[in-house]
């Protein structure tokens, strides 16, 4: 039997299969949870069919396929269930990746479709975030989607905010929210204390590295501005 490496899949491939493997709850648990839920259930499925006890306890085995090195065409496997692009649900999730970037994936489920198409044909697709301070909203932006699209990366202008994306269909003045991601929160950051913190070691310096590329190119680093430029005379002898 061929298997996949768990960790190595996408967000929506993992919990694809946990609801294809009726995983409880699998909607709202972190990645790191799923991927040790589903590896307890399939060591849990295969020690139970050794021993005969139970059959057929899963019927699904998945992999995202073997390649032909030399001609990099996709070998076919018999028995092996291809992962859908999408849920067969309307559904957005938001992931933050750092404190400065988030990654948000979504599905339209074809019933939607179909009667967003019927409502009007021309509708567009809108990827909307909200920040939001002391649970009310202070800003929003929005991102023209198409229909193609199934996921963005979001930045995050702002620390110690929550915020949360919708998708939105747009037909003409009418709007409609077809699903709403849990909030995420960045964490807050006060650069001035953490100035007289470093102030406060014995440290003699703090030691700041820049972001390569793998071309080598040097990638402007918005950390590492927002310290300097909040810095005076006195802090940048602390902070180099």
């Amino acid at each position: 039997m061929v298997l996949i490496k768990l960790d190595a899949l996408s967000d929506v491939e993992l919990r694809y299969i946990a609801q294809k493997e009726t995983i409880e709850n699998f909607e709202n648990l972190p990645r790191e949870e799923l991927i040790d839920t589903l590896e307890d259930f399939y060591d849990e499925n295969d020690s139970l069919k050794s021993s005969n006890s139970v059959h057929n306890l899963s019927l699904h085995r998945f992999c995202k396929g073997l390649i032909e090195f030399e001609s990099k065409a996709m070998l076919s496997l018999p028995g092996v269930e291809d992962l859908p692009l999408q849920y067969l649900e309307t559904s957005i999730s938001l992931v933050e990746k750092d404190p400065y970037w988030a990654y948000v994936f979504w599905s339209i489920s074809p019933n939607d479709k179909v009667r967003l198409y019927e409502s009007c044909a021309n509708f567009t697709t809108v990827l909307r975030t909200l920040v939001l301070e002391n649970d009310k909203v202070k800003e929003k932006f929005d991102i023209v989607v198409t229909g193609k699209d199934s996921d963005w990366n979001i930045a995050l202008p702002s620390f110690g905010k929550k915020y949360i994306s919708q998708l939105i269909a747009v037909m003409g003045e009418k709007q409609e929210i077809l699903a709403e991601s849990k909030p995420i929160e960045t964490p807050e950051f006060d650069l001035k204390q953490k100035v007289e913190q470093i102030k406060k070691t014995n440290n003699e310096g703090f030691l700041l590295s820049s972001l390569i590329s793998k071309n080598g190119e040097v990638i402007d680093n918005r950390l590492v501005k927002e310290i300097f430029s909040g810095l005076d005379d006195s802090d940048t002898e602390v902070v180099r």
